[in-house]
């Protein structure tokens, strides 16, 4: 084997594409020969060593490589060079390869035998990894403009410090916060020189004195690390500095401006200091209130309850008609005074949302017809038609404060009486279950002058009486209805008033009561008659007897109305009841009393009348009746007086027995020794006076001291203790007296509670000091002669 065949073996062996060329008679390329090639290179360029060899080198070099080599043989005068030159080449079924052209040119000193090695060098992945270099550093780029901006649109100083606590980055903001240590904030400077420069440059004024050890704790990680910290900077300004580490070991931090947070925090504390102040000022004030008003109410009510209570024993002396006119007036002027009183110190207590409400059993009936009873004779005086309706669907009792629901009954009755020249006034009841919820509805109607449209919007506020202008005759102080509407929404009802001019007005009271149950009743419903029973009603057409007639309709009674007795003469015989009107109906005329006089063991005769005045005891054609009834007329009345028969099948057990409106009795209780304690004297006699009407033996008491003096004395059955005295109050005087019948085994005597200021504390403190019992003042006389009446405990 030829040298030049062993040399071509071993070129074979190359694994980049090769090249062997002759250049012929000058160096130039146009002059090559191809005289050898590897299989690489054919496999490349997909040519055979047949079909380059002694051919142009063009068939594989593009015109750039060619000029690139050609310029270089021109520039090293044909001296052994080496040149390199990167080209792209297209190969079949693949991408574009890469690769750098590594040519040297071999010189000898015959030009003819001149030739060039050639070498393709892949540089595919070369290149690759050089765009992605690029790449990468252009979205490096990219990402730290990013961050660059990022941070310098971040409003809170921010610093980056590496695990070796040289700063890495940092925005405006953070130079800015700190003006004395700005010129060493720089990014590479190390956290401990900046903190250095600023503690040299007085940045850390908390740090005087103590600047290595303050200097030690900062430099501490972990505690840099911790929950934000405060600190203060020279000029008054407040940082708040928090301070992350991240996975690398980083410490990323904020510094935060917090100076307009601490004022408005110590702003606020002052606010705190001064509302704290003002609360405590006007807890005084309020308290100092509470007191004046409790003595006014005692001031006020002391000097009435003389007024109203000799009244009342003056009703019961012989009067000529002039003198009883008189006293009549006087008893108006003081009723309506003592209104005037309640309302004022009322509505002080509305105004401030203090009432207390009491949450106990109680009958809604009986409550609306002791409101009824005080409205009564004011209606008959004004010869108004005054009634009430109360379905026997309406449940009698419920879970509340009677006495609220008493008194914003009270005044809208009230108000519907002063507003209403003739007709009638009325309430009716009405009970019913919405989306599982049940709703008690309390009507107040009255066929009044009614309230224009523009003025309802202030009808409930204080001081305001619709058509006041033109009300000067009115009297009131225009607080009935604001404290209703306060007491109303604070047991969380709701008032709604209809009104028409020149018809009337309706005001409905809707409260969300519990009803509770009654025991006593037989089954789940009340069982009615199975037949009907006939009964005749003597009167005109009233709303009130209409009322009655529902009532008794209810008791599956047929209702037969007749204007007069004439009317009813010739039918008497088929009625099992007849029911009179005895404010329209003379039943002591001729056509009555025949009726009356043919009146058998089958039928019951009924009187109901609007003043017991009317028809007492003591006239003659009252032993004509079976019961007499004060209007208006209760349902429990009627089925205890009619005939037995005509109620069978009721079990009245769970009703209230409590018929207020019946005819009194005469009381053959015997009362027994009582006690009047009172330190004032119109007081004092006033309740004598009272009882001394049903034959009381009474005694006097000055104070709470007296009274325990004469407690131990005299033994008396039943005592009537005012609260607020000198020397001792009636408070400690019942507690004393309560411990006396304790030591001595002594059986209690009663004790009633005399007070003005009827509120839940005066009446659970009384209660409390072991009374039986509280009566507000001005005290009457039925309200007395019931205390007395009641059996000791």
């Amino acid at each position: 084997m030829s040298v030049k065949d062993l040399l071509f073996s071993v070129l074979q062996t190359q694994q980049d594409p090769a090249f062997i060329l002759r250049l012929e008679n000058e160096l130039t390329l146009s002059s090559a020969k191809v005289v050898w090639g590897n299989a690489a290179l054919s496999r490349i360029f997909h040519h055979s060593h047949e079909t380059w060899q002694h051919r142009s080198p063009l068939l594989f070099l593009d015109e750039a490589t060619t000029d690139f080599l050609q310029k270089g043989l021109k520039e090293q005068q044909a001296s052994p060079i080496r040149l390199r030159n990167a080209l792209n080449i297209p190969v079949a079924g693949q991408d574009t390869l890469c690769f750098d052209l590594e040519v040297t040119f071999l010189a000898q000193e015959n030009i003819e035998d001149t030739h060039v090695f050639g070498r393709f060098v892949d540089a595919t992945e070369r290149k690759q990894l050089q765009t992605r270099m690029k790449t990468a550093q252009a979205e490096a780029e990219t990402v730290k403009a990013r961050f660059e901006h990022a941070i310098s649109s971040i409003p809170e100083g921010f610093a980056m410090y590496d695990r070796d606590d040289v700063l890495v980055a940092f925005n405006a903001k953070y130079a800015e916060l700190y003006k004395h240590t700005e010129p060493a904030i720089k990014v590479g400077a190390t956290f401990e020189s900046i903190m250095r420069y600023g503690l040299e440059h007085g940045q850390y004024p908390e740090a005087k004195g103590q600047e290595e050890a303050w200097l030690a704790e900062r430099l501490d990680r972990e505690n840099r690390k911790r929950a934000p910290v405060e600190r203060r900077l020279p000029g008054g300004k407040f940082l708040r500095i928090q301070e992350v580490e991240n996975e690398r070991g980083d410490l990323i931090g904020l510094r935060s401006d917090v100076t307009q947070y601490y004022q408005q925090q110590q702003e606020l504390e002052q606010k705190a200091k001064d509302l704290a102040k003002a609360n405590e000022e006007a807890e005084a004030a309020s308290l100092s209130k509470d007191r004046f008003f409790a003595r006014m109410s005692h001031e006020l009510r002391t000097p009435m309850n003389g007024i109203l209570g000799l009244a009342e024993v003056l009703e019961h002396t012989a009067l000529n008609p002039q003198q009883r006119s008189y006293l009549k007036t006087i008893s108006g002027s003081a009723t309506s005074l003592l209104s005037i009183i309640n309302d004022i110190l009322d509505y002080s207590k509305a105004t401030e949302g203090k009432f207390t409400f009491a949450n106990e059993r109680f009958s809604l009936k009986d409550t609306i017809y002791e409101a009824a009873g005080l409205i009564q004779p004011l209606a008959h005086d004004k010869n108004l038609d005054f009634w009430i309706e109360y379905p026997l669907t309406v449940p009698t009792h419920f879970f509340g404060d009677s006495a609220r629901v008493r008194q914003v009954l009270l005044n809208h009755l009230g108000n519907a009486l002063k507003f209403t020249q003739n007709g009638h006034v009325g309430l009716r009841a009405a009970y019913q279950t919405v989306d599982g919820d049940a709703q008690l509805s309390l009507s107040i109607v009255d066929t009044g002058r009614g309230i224009p449209e523009e003025q309802m919007d202030t009808l409930f506020s204080a001081y305001e009486q619709a058509n006041q202008e033109t009300e000067i005759a009115v009297e009131g102080t225009g607080l009935g209805l604001a404290i209703s509407k306060a007491l109303v929404e604070q047991m969380g009802g709701a008032i709604h008033v209809v009104s028409t001019i020149g018809k009337g007005s309706c005001f409905t009271v809707s409260l969300a009561l519990p009803a509770c149950p009654v025991s006593g009743l037989k089954g789940k419903d009340r069982q009615v008659p199975a037949q009907k029973r006939n009964v005749a009603l003597v009167g005109p057409r009233t709303e009130s007897n209409m009322v009655l007639t529902k009532n008794l309709e209810a008791l599956n009674c047929r209702v037969v109305a007749f204007e007069d007795a004439d009317q009813l003469l010739k039918d008497c015989d088929q009625f099992h009841a007849v029911v009179w009107d005895g404010d329209h109906v003379d039943c002591s005329r001729p056509p009555a009393k025949k009726v009356l006089d043919r009146q058998t063991g089958q039928c019951t005769h009924a009187l109901m009348v609007s003043t017991p005045i009317r028809y007492s005891s003591a006239r003659p054609e009252a032993a004509d009746f079976a019961a007499t009834w004060l209007k208006p007329v209760r349902s429990e009345e009627i089925e205890q007086a009619l005939r037995p028969e005509l109620l069978s099948g009721f079990d009245r057990s769970g009703d209230n027995e409590k018929t207020a409106n019946s005819m009194p009795c005469k009381n053959s209780i015997g009362y027994g020794r009582v006690l009047v304690v009172d330190d004032n004297k119109t007081n004092r006699l006033v309740a004598g006076k009272l009882l001394e009407t049903v034959g009381v033996m009474v005694d006097f008491a000055g104070n709470g001291l007296e009274a325990l003096d004469l407690y131990k004395a005299l033994r008396p059955k039943t005592i009537f203790m005012d609260v607020a005295m000198p020397v001792m109050d009636g408070i400690h005087a019942t507690s004393h007296i309560r411990k006396l019948e304790l030591d001595l085994g002594l059986a209690p005597c009663k004790i009633f509670a005399l007070t003005a200021n009827t509120h839940k504390e005066q009446v659970d403190l009384c209660l409390k000091s072991g009374a039986d019992g509280v009566i507000g003042k001005p005290v009457k006389r039925n309200e007395l002669i019931e205390a007395i009446s009641l059996p000791s405990a």
